[in-house]
């Protein structure tokens, strides 16, 4: 993790077991973060547990995976890692830095930067 502010998640109730792998998609998934689909061949994260006594699957591209260990230092909610990304750049005026930007892919750079863009276009 590079020198980026964390994002930290209140009124986190951790599962009560989660068991999580990266896998090879062998057919189209859906990211539940992005809605994109995880084509075939892509590499993925699967995600299965109980949280709150319900069992949930959760599968995350590569992308959203990446964005989520970059900025979250200790708890995220499944479908809401880009929401409450958007939201902190958005509180911090889309001042990130060079350092939050430098170790991610170029598809992940291009996310945030979007969301920068956006965000920056709005004030």
């Amino acid at each position: 993790m590079s020198d980026c502010a964390c994002i930290y998640v209140e009124d986190f109730d951790p599962a009560e077991f989660c068991n999580s792998r990266i896998v090879t998609a062998k057919k189209k998934h859906e990211c539940c973060e992005c809605d994109k689909e995880i084509l075939p061949g892509s590499k993925y994260e699967y995600a299965a547990g109980s949280w709150e006594g319900d069992f949930a699957v959760y599968k995350t591209c590569s992308v959203c995976l990446e964005l989520r260990n970059e900025f979250f230092c200790e708890s995220w909610f499944f479908t809401q890692v880009r929401e409450y990304l958007y939201n902190h750049i958005q509180e911090v005026d889309g001042d990130l830095g060079e350092g939050c930007l430098c170790d991610l892919s170029p598809d992940a750079r291009v996310v945030v930067a979007n969301m920068i863009a956006e965000i920056k276009e709005s004030l």
